[in-house]
């Protein structure tokens, strides 16, 4: 099986010290650009079919909801498995409505750290999670300023 990541933005609503990509430091593609290179890169869709490919970034949830929706398009159209790497962003409610549809087709990676506001948001989210049937895989990020939390995070 092919297995593609595609970043659709540099931008981050986090700014975390542990990351390895370069938020806030580069430009991102224009829609186009990002479209063409995935053409290319997975030979006009060809190795894409029957694979998977991870929607990534910065947070995706910044990027353009139109290029998200036709990269959606695009896995429904060439068979291949459709993955999100997200920080939470794309569930809170100004931005949930916006991708709720394709969410349900999507497979989810929460990438939760310090940064996750608990307190406000997780019962929401969770309740979203349930009642949308949504595929989510939440990763916990440990990092030297979250573990003394960690059985909190648990």
């Amino acid at each position: 099986m092919n297995v593609f990541e595609i970043e659709t933005t540099y931008k981050c609503n986090w700014n975390c010290e542990y990351c390895c990509v370069q938020t806030h430091t580069k430009r991102a593609l224009s829609n186009e650009k990002i479209l063409n290179n995935l053409k290319e890169s997975s030979n006009n869709f060809i190795d894409l079919n029957g694979g998977a490919l991870t929607i990534s970034g910065g947070e995706p949830s910044l990027a353009d909801p139109e290029l998200i929706r036709e990269i959606y398009n695009l896995s429904k159209e060439h068979n291949f498995q459709l993955s999100l790497n997200t920080n939470g962003r794309i569930f809170y409610p100004n931005i949930y409505p916006i991708f709720k549809d394709m969410l349900k087709d999507i497979e989810i990676n929460w990438h939760v750290s310090e940064k996750c506001d608990w307190s406000d948001k997780i019962n929401w989210i969770l309740s979203l999670i349930e009642k949308d049937s949504l595929k989510v895989q939440p990763m916990l990020v440990v990092t030297n300023n979250n573990i003394i939390n960690l059985d909190t995070f648990m």
